[in-house]
């Protein structure tokens, strides 16, 4: 029986999905006459939940936010050549295997998640998946986190999470788990 749990973001720390998720908004957003820079995605969306930036972008309108939500996922899986894995977290999964359970951790949906995973051919290295459907509360809040460890029955001095940003390294930390911050794969 594995006794150590790693938890991995997706976006931005497992795989350079920064160029995807911006060209899937940015068209998105285009068809509704919204124009959208990449610098303003890096700096104030990226790692962040739709519903937390979103309405914002689309002038607070509600429905809006949601049409263009829905329709950037029409539009992910089209864009997932402009994406890469991070291969030495992946080298790490694949050597780890036999200590920790390994599992996903991500405010990302679950149905992006799993098309993601299986495009770059890495869903047999996780244990489970955790996403914006299994939690109420996204990061920075570490529900996430939280919940993951109870579900494997491992506490946060036994865990290691890999983040990238801001908010995901607030709630890593907040879980009191240890922590590796990923930069720049």
């Amino acid at each position: 029986m594995k006794r150590r749990l790693a938890l991995f973001d997706m976006d931005g720390t497992l795989i350079d999905t920064l160029m995807i998720n911006y060209e899937s908004y940015r068209i998105a957003l285009k068809e509704v006459g919204i124009d959208f820079t990449l610098e303003t995605f890096r700096d104030e969306c990226f790692g962040k939940n739709y519903r937390d930036f979103l309405p914002e972008i689309v002038g607070g309108d509600e429905a809006l936010s949601e049409r263009v939500h829905v329709r950037k996922l029409e539009l992910y899986a089209h864009c997932f050549d402009m994406g890469h894995v991070n291969e030495t977290l992946k080298d790490f999964i694949t050597g780890c295997r036999d200590k920790y359970y390994m599992a996903v951790a991500t405010t990302a949906t679950r149905s992006g998640v799993e098309k993601i995973l299986a495009h770059f051919g890495l869903t047999e290295l996780f244990d489970r998946l955790y996403t914006q459907e299994d939690v109420t509360r996204y990061k920075p809040d570490p529900e996430v986190f939280l919940k993951a460890m109870s579900d494997f029955g491992i506490g946060p001095e036994d865990t290691v999470i890999f983040e990238d940003s801001k908010v995901g390294l607030e709630a890593a930390y907040a879980s009191k788990a240890s922590v590796i911050k990923v930069d720049n794969f």
